[in-house]
């Protein structure tokens, strides 16, 4: 939260070129469907050879990579509030694999989506 609010942070933002900005603010409310990069370059009219360099030059992440991050973030928000299922929340944020939602959330977390919910639990 401090970070968001930092003047370092907000030159960054403004600084980001406004389909792309766009695009980010799609992403993020519709991380949980298939989203493909020859889809987020046909929606942003970029090519996505160019649209790889724009998020790498401005977010420091490949489109995918961020894509992921949204996805585990959305995980971890579910596994704090909610008592659905591992398997179902991977599918709910767009990861339909199971076993790949898994291995992901462990390796991108430090630990399981069960450890996470026993120590994360809200509920």
């Amino acid at each position: 939260m401090i970070l968001c609010h930092s003047e370092s942070y907000q030159h960054i933002v403004y600084n980001i070129p406004e389909n792309l900005r766009y695009l980010v603010k799609y992403m993020e409310q519709h991380y949980m469907q298939p989203l493909t990069l020859d889809y987020l370059a046909e929606f942003s009219n970029i090519s996505k050879y160019y649209l790889c360099r724009l998020f790498q030059k401005y977010l420091g992440l490949s489109p995918k990579e961020y894509l992921l991050q949204l996805r585990i973030e959305g995980a971890k928000n579910l596994l704090r509030n909610t008592t659905l299922p591992a398997n179902k929340i991977g599918t709910m944020v767009g990861i339909e694999d199971e076993n790949y939602f898994y291995r992901l959330f462990k390796s991108k977390v430090g630990m399981s989506a069960n450890q996470f919910r026993k120590v994360n639990s809200g509920l």
